[in-house]
């Protein structure tokens, strides 16, 4: 493994990276850091770099006083930049951010909530694929099912015809004690 910048100059632990390359070839990362995992002194960071050598990293956003999480970057067709991250203490109780930027990641619009229901929206660790049609996918998962283990994880697809403004769950039901489709 390659780190990109010095560990511990800034966080002592960082996770959940993204990267996007951007239309001059140079790339943008971006992660979740601070004391640990869960910890409230999280935020989502970013650097740019050529792959060889890269800018300080430096804390993006950091919106309340929750854990951050798992950043997205994605360069749509226009070549606007997307970035999702959550919030929240834990899975189930996540909230989605959405925000993007029209210069290479050099500055971001103000994070939106990006939540319709109880379920956060968007991509979640993975950018989006694009159809043919235009049409947005991003896979995602709901944890709010209760069982004698604590939260059920149930996968389903999240789809957006507005680039990314809204999203619609598209369930993927497994059946009970079956192992397709499981980690």
């Amino acid at each position: 493994m390659t780190c990109i910048f010095s560990p511990g100059s800034s966080f002592p632990q960082c996770h959940a990276s993204t990267v996007v390359e951007l239309p001059d070839g140079q790339l943008l990362v971006a992660f979740f850091a601070g004391s640990h995992e869960r910890h409230p002194d999280t935020a989502i960071w970013m650097a740019h770099g050529d792959g060889q050598q890269w800018e300080a990293p430096r804390s993006i956003f950091k919106i309340n006083d929750l854990p951050h999480w798992n950043p997205v970057l994605f360069a749509d067709p226009a070549g606007q930049l997307h970035c999702w991250f959550k919030t929240g203490s834990d899975c189930a109780r996540w909230v989605s951010w959405h925000t993007t930027s029209g210069d290479g990641g050099a500055s971001w619009s103000t994070p939106q909530a990006v939540q319709h229901g109880i379920l956060p929206r968007g991509p979640v660790r993975c950018p989006p694929i694009i159809l043919t049609d235009g049409t947005w996918l991003a896979g995602a998962s709901d944890e709010l099912t209760p069982n004698e283990d604590g939260y059920r994880w149930w996968p389903f697809i999240d789809r957006s015809e507005d680039g990314g403004a809204t999203w619609n769950a598209r369930p993927i039901r497994l059946e009970e004690g079956s192992t397709q489709g499981h980690r």
